[in-house]
């Protein structure tokens, strides 16, 4: 297996494309930290990977805020002793016109999309660069390169994230730390399903042409790829994982 005996944690994990990053990382070997802010939905996930003989443990921490954050990284290097792979992936979309837009939107979606990734990076790799190891991934979205018309906050911070993966990667690389982003367009989960007769729906299946949206598993395989050693020698990557939409 790629990833035996490798230790993740992977935010947003509790359902959606997260949980399917979760699922895919335990069944390459990876033990991992499933971190949500819901704690049944994280429970979940666990259970289902202890089911199929992996190993794995749920943590509740908001990616915002930078003490839960540490609690977080402090848990997983008390029982482990590293961390070997973090990826990047809880995140917040609300859509709407900028004009319709409040003060707090801004601060949700920014805090826990870029914010988050920022903080998480900072609190792993100090610990990274003393092993001389590690693999960041960052979950971003093509919004945040073509933008998305009513989507402009989140846009915002997915373009953020994009950039961040390119800086942190030129920073860290030479230090045994590579870090890629994985860059998405629709992705089909129960939060986010297919919509035959909305428009927004109507026109990705029209210019992407797979005429779908991605199913998660694709997505979480792109990410365990980066987070194994089959990449090593690609830093500061966006993948992007869209069908051919971009």
């Amino acid at each position: 297996m790629r990833l035996a005996d490798k230790v993740a944690i992977v935010t947003g994990a509790g359902r959606g494309l997260g949980r399917a990053i979760a699922y895919r990382l335990a069944s390459e070997g990876a033990r991992g930290g499933i971190d949500d802010v819901d704690l049944d939905a994280a429970q979940r996930v666990v259970e289902r990977i202890v089911e199929s003989r992996g190993e794995a443990w749920p943590v509740v921490a908001d990616v915002s805020v930078e003490a839960q954050v540490r609690d977080m990284v402090g848990e997983a290097l008390e029982r482990y002793d590293r961390i070997d792979i973090l990826v990047n992936n809880a995140a917040v979309i609300k859509t709407g016109a900028l004009t319709e837009f409040a003060d707090r939107d801004w601060e949700l979606m920014l805090g826990t999309n870029l914010k988050g990734v920022y903080l998480c990076c900072r609190a792993v790799i100090p610990f990274m660069v003393d092993w001389g190891y590690g693999r960041i991934i960052n979950i971003a979205s093509v919004a945040g390169i073509a933008g998305g018309a009513r989507n402009i906050i989140y846009s915002a911070s997915k373009g953020g994230v994009i950039a961040f993966t390119k800086a942190l990667a030129r920073e860290v690389g030479g230090l045994g730390v590579l870090v890629n982003a994985v860059v998405p367009g629709w992705v089909a989960t129960e939060g986010n399903p297919p919509r035959p007769g909305v428009p927004a729906w109507e026109d990705y299946v029209r210019r992407c042409p797979l005429g779908r949206a991605a199913r998660p598993e694709e997505v979480a395989a792109a990410v365990a790829f980066l987070a194994s050693d089959e990449a090593s020698f690609i830093n500061g990557h966006s993948l992007v994982v869209d069908g051919g939409w971009s």
